[in-house]
C-alpha cells in the first residue's frame, strides 16, 4: 500500500557543473508497512545520479524511478550505478536519443525498464548487458533502425518485449537466441519487409506475436515452425500476397490469426494450414482476392476460407472489408463451433443456398453493406441459435416469406436502406424472440398491422425514412405488449394524424423518438405537412404512368412510382385537389404535352429537382392560372436562379432539355415583357378592328339611309306634281 506523497523542490546542476536554472518537481511515494517508496518527477534536464543519491539518502530503500517529461537527452554511462535495489525505471518523454554503453549498469534487481516515446534511434550490444533479471523492455514509439544482434543476450528472463512504433526494417537473425523466456513481441507499426527463416527458432514459450502495419510481402519456410504455444499471430496490414503451408507450420495451438489488410491472392487448398485447434478469432479484413490455386480455381472473388483452412474450431471469423462477391456451399464448410461471422462490406451478391447450413452455433451474421438483390429460402436454415441478422445496407427489393423459419432465438433483426416495398404476411411469424426490428429507409407505404400479429415480445421499431402516411397507433399497442420505442420520422405524414398517433403512442407509455427536421412543419422534430400533396420518388424500374383512375382520388396519398415519369398523354389532367407535386431524383420527366399540368388548378409547388426535363415552354402553361406557384427545374442541382414573375416563382438550371433540343426557360420578365407586349398589340388591333367596322357600319348606315331618303323625296316630289294644276307645273319648271 503506497501513501505519504512528499513533495520536494530541487535545483539541480548540469554534468558539466554548470548550474541550471531548470525547476525539477518530485514526489516520493512511500509504502504502507514497508522501507519501500518510489520517485516520480517531472521538469528534469540531465540530472545526475549524484543529485538523486544525496536528496534521497534517508535510510529507505528506493524500489522504483519515474522520470517523464524531461529533457535528459542521453543517458551516461553508470548513470544508474548506486541505485542497486531499484526494481522499475521508466524513462518515457525525456527525448533521450543516445543510451551509452553499460548505462544500465549496476541495476542487478532491475525487472522493468520503459524508454518509451523518445528519440532512441540505435542500440547497441552494450547497453543491457547487466539487466540479467529484466522481464520486461519497453522501446516503443522511439525511431529505432537498428539493433545490434547481441543487444539481448544477456536478458534470460525477458518475458515481454516492445518495439512497436519504430522504423525497423530488418530484425537480425541472433537477436531473440538468449530469450527462451520470452512470452510476447510486439514490432508491430515498424519497416518490416522480410523475417528470415529461424528468426523465432527456440522461442517455445512465446504466446503473442504481434507484426502489424509493416511491409512484409512474403513469409519464409519454417517461419513459425518452434512457435508451438503461440495462441495469438497478428499480421494484418501488411504486404503478403501468398500465405503458405511450410510457413506456418508449428502453429498447432493457434486461437487468433488476423491476416486481414493485405493482398493475398492464393491460399493453398490441398497445402492446408493444419491449424485445426484455432478456437477463437480469426480475421481477414480487406482480402482483395481469395483463391485455391491447387483445385485450379480461377474466380478470385469467391470465399473458400472454410474448405482451405478447416478451421473446425473457429468461434469468430471476420472477414469485412473485402471484395467477395460470392459465397458457395463449401466455403465456410465445418465450422460448427463459430459463433460470429462478419461479412460486411464486400461485394456480394450471391450467397449458394447450403452456404450456411453447417453453422449450427451461430449467434451473430453481418452482411451490411453488400450488393445482396434477393436470399433464398433456404439461406438461413438451421441458424437455430441465431440472436442478431443485420441486412443494411444491400439492394433487396423482396423477402422470401419463409427466409426465417428457422430463426426461432433472433431477437435483433435489420433490414435497414434497402428497397423494400412490402413485408410479405407471416414474415415475422418465426420470429417469437424479436425484440429489435429496424426496417428504416425502405419504400414502404403502408405499416400492416398483420405483419406484428406474433410479434409481440417487440421492444423496439424503426420504419423512419420510408413512404408510409398513416398507422393504426391503436392496434399497434394491443399487438405488442412489450413495445416501447418506435421511430417515425422521414415519412409522409400529414401534421393531423402523426399528432393523433403520437397522443395514442404516449398514453400507452410508447416513445416516440424525435425527429431532427425543425426547419418546416414538425411535431416534435417529425416532418409533416398540413397540405394535399403527391410525391413521386424513383424506385429504379422503369415503369410509366398509363391511366389516370389511380390519380383522379389522390388526396394525402404517396404514390410509388418509376424513374421515369411519362405524362405525355395528360395523366395529370383530372389531379385538381393536389398541392404539392413533388418528381425529385428521376432520370427524366417526360411533359411534352402542353395540357399536361391543366388539371392542377389548386397546385402551389412542383418539384422536379435533379432531372432532365422533357417538355416545351408551353407544357407550365397548364398552372400559370394559379395565385402563386413554386417550380423548380434543378438538374443536378447545377446552377440555380430566382426571378419573378407575375403569378409564378421559378428556380430553373441552365440544362433544361426538350425531347430533340435543349429547352431554355426564358427570363421571367421577358416573357411578361413579352406577354405585354403582345397583348398591347392585340388589343390595339383589336379596337382598331372595332373603330373601323364602327366606321363602316355607321357609314354604310348613312349611305343606306340618306339612299332611302332620296327615294322617298322622288317619289314624293312625283306625287305632288300629278296633283298640281298644269299652270303650277309650268311655274315650277320655269323656277327651275
Amino acid at each position: 500500500m503506497k501513501y505519504n506523497h512528499l513533495p520536494i523542490t530541487i535545483v539541480l546542476i548540469f554534468i558539466s557543473g554548470q548550474e541550471c536554472n531548470i525547476r525539477a518537481h518530485c514526489e516520493s511515494e512511500f509504502y504502507l508497512f514497508s522501507s519501500k517508496y518510489n520517485l516520480i518527477c517531472s521538469g528534469i534536464g540531465n540530472l545526475p545520479s549524484e543529485e538523486l543519491h544525496s536528496y534521497f539518502n534517508n535510510g529507505y530503500q528506493l524500489n522504483s524511478i519515474h522520470i517523464s517529461n524531461s529533457i535528459l537527452k542521453r543517458i551516461p554511462t553508470n548513470f544508474f550505478h548506486q541505485f542497486d535495489q531499484v526494481q522499475e525505471i521508466n524513462l518515457n518523454h525525456c527525448e533521450i536519443d543516445m543510451l551509452e554503453a553499460n548505462c544500465f549498469m549496476g541495476l542487478q534487481q532491475l525487472q522493468k525498464l520503459f524508454l518509451n516515446n523518445n528519440n532512441i534511434s540505435t542500440i547497441d550490444g552494450e547497453v543491457f548487458s547487466f539487466l540479467v533479471d529484466v522481464s520486461v523492455v519497453d522501446l516503443s514509439e522511439n525511431v529505432l533502425e537498428t539493433i545490434d544482434k547481441t543487444a539481448f543476450k544477456n536478458l534470460f528472463n525477458l518475458e515481454e518485449l516492445f518495439l512497436n512504433g519504430n522504423k525497423l526494417e530488418v530484425i537480425p537473425d541472433e537477436l531473440f537466441s538468449a530469450t527462451r523466456k520470452i512470452r510476447h513481441i510486439d514490432l508491430s507499426r515498424n519497416s518490416l519487409k522480410m523475417l528470415s527463416n529461424g528468426i523465432f527458432s527456440n522461442l517455445t514459450e512465446l504466446l503473442t506475436l504481434n507484426l502489424d502495419n509493416n511491409e512484409l510481402e512474403e513469409l519464409a519456410s519454417d517461419l513459425f515452425k518452434d512457435l508451438s504455444k503461440l495462441e495469438r499471430l497478428s499480421m494484418s496490414s501488411n504486404a503478403l500476397k501468398r500465405i503458405s503451408y511450410e510457413s506456418l507450420l508449428g502453429l498447432e495451438n493457434i486461437k487468433y490469426f488476423d491476416i486481414s489488410n493485405n493482398e493475398i491472392i492464393t491460399l493453398d487448398y490441398e497445402c492446408n494450414f493444419s491449424v485445426g485447434a484455432i478456437e477463437h478469432n480469426i480475421s481477414f479484413e480487406k482480402l482483395p482476392n481469395l483463391t485455391d490455386s491447387c483445385c485450379n480455381k480461377t474466380d478470385e472473388e469467391v470465399l473458400m476460407v472454410g474448405l482451405l483452412l478447416r478451421l473446425n474450431n473457429l468461434e469468430e471469423l471476420h472477414l469485412e472489408e473485402n471484395n467477395i462477391s460470392e459465397i458457395r456451399s463449401e466455403s465456410l464448410r465445418g465450422l460448427t463451433k463459430l459463433k460470429r461471422l462478419f461479412l460486411s462490406n464486400n461485394c456480394l451478391h450471391v450467397i449458394h443456398t447450403s452456404a450456411f447450413e453447417d453453422l449450427s452455433s451461430l449467434e451473430l451474421l453481418e452482411l451490411d453493406n453488400n450488393n445482396l438483390q434477393s436470399i433464398n429460402t433456404t439461406t438461413f436454415n438451421k441458424l437455430w441459435k441465431l440472436k442478431s441478422l443485420q441486412l443494411n445496407n444491400n439492394r433487396l427489393h423482396s423477402l422470401p416469406v419463409s427466409v426465417f423459419r428457422d430463426l426461432e432465438q433472433l431477437n435483433d433483426l435489420s433490414i435497414a436502406n434497402n428497397l423494400l416495398t412490402y413485408i410479405p404476411h407471416g414474415l415475422l411469424s418465426p420470429l417469437q424472440h424479436l425484440k429489435y426490428f429496424n426496417i428504416s429507409n425502405n419504400h414502404l407505404t403502408q405499416l400492416n398491422m398483420a405483419w406484428f400479429h406474433t410479434a409481440g415480445p417487440l421492444f423496439s421499431l424503426d420504419v423512419s425514412n420510408n413512404n408510409i402516411n398513416s398507422l393504426d397507433g391503436e392496434k399497434l399497442v394491443k399487438l405488442l405488449p412489450n413495445f416501447e420505442i418506435i421511430y417515425l420520422k422521414g415519412n409522409f405524414w400529414s401534421c393531423d394524424k402523426l399528432f393523433n398517433i403520437i397522443g395514442v403512442f404516449e398514453t400507452a407509455n410508447v416513445e416516440v423518438r424525435k425527429g431532427d427536421n425543425l426547419d418546416t412543419e414538425n411535431i416534435n422534430g417529425i416532418k409533416c405537412t398540413t397540405t394535399t400533396s403527391l410525391r413521386i420518388f424513383n424506385n429504379n424500374q422503369s415503369n410509366s404512368i398509363d391511366g389516370t383512375y389511380g390519380l383522379q382520388k389522390l388526396a394525402n396519398v404517396l404514390l410509388n412510382l418509376s424513374d421515369k415519369l411519362d405524362n405525355s398523354n395528360n395523366l395529370m389532367k383530372k389531379i385538381i385537389n393536389i398541392v404539392g407535386l413533388d418528381l425529385t431524383k428521376y432520370n427524366g420527366v417526360n411533359l411534352s404535352n402542353r395540357g399536361a399540368t391543366s388539371g392542377l388548378q389548386h397546385t402551389t409547388t412542383v418539384n422536379m429537382d435533379t432531372n432532365k426535363f422533357t417538355g416545351s415552354k408551353q407544357t407550365l402553361q397548364g398552372i400559370l392560372n394559379n395565385s402563386k406557384i413554386t417550380i423548380k427545374l434543378l438538374e443536378d442541382a447545377v446552377q440555380e436562379e430566382k426571378i419573378r414573375y407575375p403569378n409564378l416563382d421559378t428556380i430553373r438550371t441552365q440544362s433544361v432539355h426538350s425531347e430533340d433540343r435543349v429547352t431554355e426557360i426564358t427570363s421571367a420578365n421577358d416573357v411578361g415583357k413579352t406577354y405585354a407586349l403582345i397583348f398591347l398589340g392585340l388589343a390595339f388591333a383589336v379596337m382598331a378592328i372595332m373603330f373601323a367596322y364602327k366606321h363602316f357600319q355607321a357609314k354604310k348606315r348613312n349611305f343606306i339611309i340618306d339612299g332611302i331618303r332620296h327615294i322617298r323625296f322622288q317619289q314624293q316630289s312625283r306625287s305632288n306634281i300629278d296633283l298640281m294644276p298644269k299652270d303650277e307645273i309650268e311655274v315650277v319648271n320655269s323656277r327651275k
